[in-house]
């Protein structure tokens, strides 16, 4: 039993310095290994994302968003959240990440939902700020949370003028 731990200990150690040497085939070959003494999926395609990306191999982003979905089977909407917040840092571009963003925020976390709208805004994902502004009205409106739909309304005010006047035309409707 010893001998195992001992030698996963080694494995990971060994996944480092290929990785740190640039050799691909060898820390995948190794991951691989090890992935099978991982009992969670999600956290092994996290791992293999990782891996990838310090290759600067494009299947990285495929591998955060399986890790991703995984998170979210298993409820665990932390992990599925900084998942995909760090691959829409790294793919600034990529509409799934932050669609799923959008909606594990509104669904789960919406004391966030500024601090995410505020990323969108950064980032430049205007049609995704006011897809997440819609639903976020929506959602408060339907469980009239009025309080929250004024502080977003007065955050957003800080936060984006052009966010703001949409959310106040949405609103509207």
């Amino acid at each position: 039993m010893k001998q195992t731990e001992r030698q996963k200990s080694i494995s990971w150690f060994k996944l480092a310095e290929f990785v740190e040497r640039g050799e691909k085939e060898r820390a995948l070959g190794i991951y691989k290994l090890l992935a099978l003494s991982i009992h969670d999926l999600a956290f092994t395609y996290q791992l293999e994302g990782d891996i990838l990306l310090a290759f600067d191999d494009k299947q990285a982003t495929a591998k955060y968003l399986q890790a991703a979905e995984h998170y979210i089977k298993q409820n665990n909407f932390n992990a599925a959240i900084g998942t995909l917040n760090h691959l829409a840092i790294l793919a600034p571009n990529n509409k799934i990440a932050w669609e799923m963003l959008n909606g594990l925020y509104l669904t789960h976390f919406l004391n966030k939902i500024i601090i995410h709208l505020r990323n969108l805004v950064n980032y430049n994902q205007t049609h995704c700020a006011q897809d997440c502004v819609e639903k976020a009205i929506e959602i408060y409106r339907k469980t009239s949370k009025l309080a929250e739909l004024d502080q977003l309304i007065s955050e957003l005010a800080k936060l984006n003028r052009n966010l703001h006047d949409y959310a106040l035309q949405f609103l509207q409707k």
